[in-house]
C-alpha cells in the first residue's frame, strides 16, 4: 500500500524485468455520487492529491515534471473499457462472484466508467474528507493511493499504463466496515478476471 511502495514496484519491474507496458488493479473509494460498491473505474487522468510544495509551485504540481495530471494514453483503452462492460454484465457476474456475496454487498447493476483518479497517503474515512477534495478537484471520480504515483514513474519510462479500480466503499462515514471481507471475496475475483481478459487485448 501507498504511493513509496508503488512506485518502487513499478521500476524494479522496468529495470529488473524490462516490462513494457503495465495493468495496475486493485480497490478504491468511491468520490462521484453516481458510483456504487462494485462499480470500476478505467482511468483517464491521475493526480496525487496530497502533492503540495506551494508557494514554489502550485498545488498538486509534481516537482520538475511541471505538470499535475497524468494521462492513461494506452492504445487499447477503448478495447479494455468494452471489455470491462461486458465483465459486468449479469450472466458473466455471476460466472465470477458466489450469489451470496453478490447479495451481501448488493453487486446487481455495476457499471464501469472511465475517470479521474487521485492518490495520496492515506485512506477517505469521511464525508467532510470526500467534499474537501471534491472542491479542489471536482472531476475525480474515485481516491486511492497508488496508481497516480505508478502513473509518473510509467510516464518518466515512458511507458503505456492502465490503471482499473474497483469501487470497495464511498470514502465516507457510511462506508461498509467488512473492507477486508470485500477485497478477499470481491476484488480479488474481479481482479483475476479483469487481468484474464485485458491481458488478450492489451
Amino acid at each position: 500500500w501507498g504511493k513509496v511502495a508503488a512506485a518502487t514496484t513499478v521500476a524494479t519491474m522496468i529495470q529488473r524485468y524490462g516490462v513494457t507496458e503495465l495493468l495496475f488493479t486493485g480497490v478504491a473509494g468511491g468520490i462521484g455520487t453516481d458510483l456504487h460498491i462494485g462499480d470500476i473505474v478505467l482511468a483517464e487522468r491521475l493526480i496525487q492529491h496530497d502533492m503540495d510544495a506551494r508557494p514554489i509551485i502550485p498545488r498538486f504540481e509534481v516537482p520538475l515534471l511541471g505538470q499535475s495530471f497524468f494521462y492513461s494514453r494506452h492504445a487499447a483503452k477503448e478495447k479494455v473499457f468494452s471489455c470491462l462492460q461486458d465483465m459486468l454484465e449479469k450472466k458473466s457476474m455471476h460466472e465470477i462472484l458466489s450469489e451470496d456475496s453478490i447479495q451481501r454487498f448488493s453487486l446487481h447493476q455495476p457499471k464501469v466508467i472511465i475517470g479521474d483518479i487521485a492518490s495520496g497517503d492515506r485512506f477517505f474515512a469521511s464525508g467532510d474528507e470526500k467534499e474537501n477534495l471534491k472542491k479542489y478537484l471536482p472531476s475525480i471520480a474515485c481516491v486511492e493511493m497508488e496508481g497516480a504515483a505508478v502513473a509518473q514513474v510509467c510516464f518518466e519510462h515512458g511507458l503505456p499504463f492502465l490503471v482499473v479500480r474497483i469501487i470497495s466503499d464511498t470514502a465516507s462515514d457510511d462506508s461498509p466496515a467488512d473492507f477486508k471481507s470485500f477485497v478477499r471475496d470481491i476484488a480479488t475475483a474481479y481482479s483475476r478476471e479483469i487481468i484474464d481478459r485485458v491481458m488478450n487485448i492489451m
